[in-house]
């Protein structure tokens, strides 16, 4: 197995690598954030959600863990995160979502076909978010819920470090969406309903490196071969470092937006 996954481990996408070791890609606040959606978002055993930008799937599942099996398809770009997430899925004593390959600007459903939709972070890394949340708009139903917990900036992060992030992850976040741009953006279409916004809590360097040691540990592929985890904890630690460091200018807000009866 090591010589043909290595170089693909070391070459992947920040999304793909994030799929090859199976990493639980929870959004900000972890399970916590999804106790909130649950609650806020009014999120029952009859509703349907689509966990948008699903990667493996982490949000979809845990939504139907905690409402008794609610209908869940998942969407993402990168096929090999469906994949994980297809496997990681037949784990779960849940309801298995259904997953799709798809573009959250330009989503392959009808219309009013959701009752929710679970959306992390993701709007941060979409391109086209506009388009991406007038289709949200378009494929909820009437009185639907968009529920998000978007990363935004307390503090201005230097530029030296956001060229790490953007190393790191392949993506270079904007240091002027803080809290007010989100609100901005999702009250284009939507209408707030719940909102927590806090503070990212942030490691002590020392806690990086055991923590990032547990992440390999729980990774099937690095649990098989020694120099798979070699390379899994070198790429890792690179990466949660500077998020880690980053961490110290951001929050994340928790919220919960309703689709007008009016749609």
């Amino acid at each position: 197995m090591a010589p043909s996954l290595l170089p693909r481990l070391r070459a992947a996408s920040y999304s793909e690598f994030v799929a090859l070791i199976e990493q639980e890609n929870a959004p900000p606040g972890g399970i916590d954030t999804i106790d909130e959606w649950v609650e806020h978002g009014v999120i029952n055993s009859s509703a349907v959600v689509l966990d948008l930008a699903c990667s493996t799937g982490f949000s979809g599942r845990e939504v139907s863990r905690r409402t008794r099996c609610c209908t869940v398809t998942g969407l993402d770009l990168v096929p090999i995160a469906l994949t994980t997430a297809t496997r990681m899925s037949r784990r779960s004593s849940a309801e298995r979502p259904k997953y799709v390959c798809g573009d959250a600007a330009s989503l392959p459903f009808g219309g009013q076909q959701f009752s929710h939709v679970l959306a992390g972070s993701c709007f941060g890394f979409i391109a086209e978010r506009q388009s991406a949340l007038r289709e949200v708009k378009r494929v909820l139903r009437r009185g639907g819920s968009l529920c998000v917990a978007s990363f935004y900036y307390c503090d201005e992060p230097p530029a030296a470090l956001l060229d790490e992030v953007e190393t790191a992850i392949g993506y270079r976040p904007d240091r002027s969406r803080d809290l007010e741009y989100w609100l901005r953006f999702f009250g284009s279409e939507f209408t707030l309903s719940y909102l927590r916004p806090a503070r990212l809590a942030v490691m002590a360097d020392a806690e990086v490196e055991p923590w990032v040691a547990s992440l390999v540990r729980c990774s099937e592929i690095a649990r098989e071969d020694n120099e798979i985890a070699e390379v899994v904890h070198e790429r890792l630690l690179q990466i949660q470092r500077c998020l880690n460091r980053h961490r110290l200018y951001q929050g994340a807000a928790t919220m919960v937006w309703q689709l007008s009866g009016d749609g």
